[in-house]
């Protein structure tokens, strides 16, 4: 058996309902007690990896051995799982996957398949366990009320980044109905952060009230006097000067701040030192060469803005070019006209179709780059995680 190929034959998304008794039961099958895990639970649009990975990073600062689980990943499994900023080894990963694949449970009919989510959190947990990591770091996935991350009743802290209209299949068709899905994180006495404005904001506060927790976001953030920066934090203000190539980088380094101070190790050196560590792979990495390449997986039209903006701060005056491709359900017209607006684009054909559009398309990454070479300084590709994982894979990246 391939475990890497077994996991990906997993459903993405269950077929009869989306439930939390599946994630109980497989990781009590496994001896994990969701009742006694230290998390950090994270969930949001965008910006979730980014808040995450910063987190892990304050508290590995603050001498805590942190659990990371993020996604999704640019080319292989392994990538979502993090001990002390170490990936797991595609070794340990094949072997747990192995062992979870032998010792499954039957599942009842009516409760449907295990999904894919759900054996990624509990192989995380298991190597967790087999690593003695003493904190958790959960991202959640495209929801939040029935994502697996959210079996853990007593969390230490809470987030929900963005919210922003997407999975509209799934998670409702108004912002105010996608963020009620994610705040369903939010528990009793449990601190809750967020980056979302207005009427998701809204939803987040109400479901905060409901519920009795306190709900952090209006107060959190960088502001820059003259030349100098400073990090407003509900109970400090830093001064700090931000590394972070956009706005929203900079929003979601600022959440993982406030979520880190809530545990009682970390202190505001621990920020200092480690908050403008490197994000997650394929959120706006920077490969140099003629022409550069910025490789970003903006899939959402606030994410395509905050990408242009990142690229005129970063590169002002050059002349900028994007190869992108979009999944049908991520308003991908859209997002195509607004980087039209800022240099040519090629549009790539993986697989994720985008129609009636007046632009050049390419069958794969290599070859929109070809077109672009000529025309643009800078080269941004960007889109679907599909799209910038063939850059990857083109690129020989690690």
């Amino acid at each position: 058996m391939n475990p890497s190929r077994w996991l990906k034959q997993q459903p993405l998304y269950s077929d009869v309902s989306y439930n939390l008794y599946r994630t109980h039961r497989l990781l009590r099958q496994f001896g994990l007690d969701p009742r006694q895990q230290d998390v950090f639970v994270i969930a949001g649009s965008k910006g979730k990896g980014t808040t995450a990975h910063v987190l892990a990073a304050i508290l590995a600062s603050a001498g805590l051995k942190p659990g990371l689980l993020s996604s999704p990943h640019i080319v292989s499994y392994n990538e979502r799982i993090a001990v002390g900023g170490q990936q797991i080894d595609p070794g340990d990963f094949d072997r747990l996957t192995g062992q979870v694949a032998r010792s499954l449970p039957p599942c009842p009919a009516r409760a449907g398949q295990w999904t894919r989510g759900e054996l990624l959190l509990l192989l995380a947990m298991l190597h967790f366990r087999e690593r003695g990591a003493d904190i958790c770091v959960l991202e959640a996935g495209l929801g939040g009320r029935l994502d697996p991350a959210n079996i853990f009743p007593r969390p230490r802290a809470v987030c929900i980044t963005s919210v922003s209209l997407e999975h509209r299949a799934i998670l409702g068709d108004s912002l105010e109905e996608i963020a009620g899905e994610k705040a369903g994180i939010l528990k009793r006495n449990t601190p809750a952060f967020t980056g979302a404005t207005g009427e998701a904001y809204d939803a987040i506060a109400d479901r905060a009230r409901v519920v009795g927790c306190s709900l952090y976001g209006r107060e959190i953030g960088w502001h820059k006097q003259n030349s100098r920066w400073q990090l407003a934090l509900p109970e400090a203000s830093l001064d700090i000067e931000p590394m972070a190539a956009t706005a929203s980088s900079r929003n979601n380094r600022a959440l993982a701040a406030a979520m880190a101070l809530t545990h009682p190790r970390v202190g505001q050196e621990h920020i200092v030192s480690a908050i403008n560590t490197p994000g997650p792979t394929g959120r706006f990495q920077i490969v140099p060469g003629r022409p550069v390449l910025v490789l970003d997986v903006a899939h959402t039209p606030e994410s395509v803005a905050d990408l242009l903006d990142g690229l005129a701060q970063q590169f002002p005056g050059s002349r900028l070019g994007f190869v992108a491709g979009f999944a049908s359900d991520k308003q991908g017209n859209d997002m195509a006209r607004q980087l039209a607006g800022a240099g040519a684009v090629v549009l790539v054909d993986a697989g994720y179709p985008v129609e009636g559009l007046d632009m050049p398309v390419a069958p794969s990454v290599a070859a929109a780059l070809e077109q672009l070479v000529s025309q643009a300084d800078v080269v941004a590709v960007t889109g679907s995680f599909a799209v910038v994982r063939e850059a990857f894979v083109l690129l020989s990246l690690p």
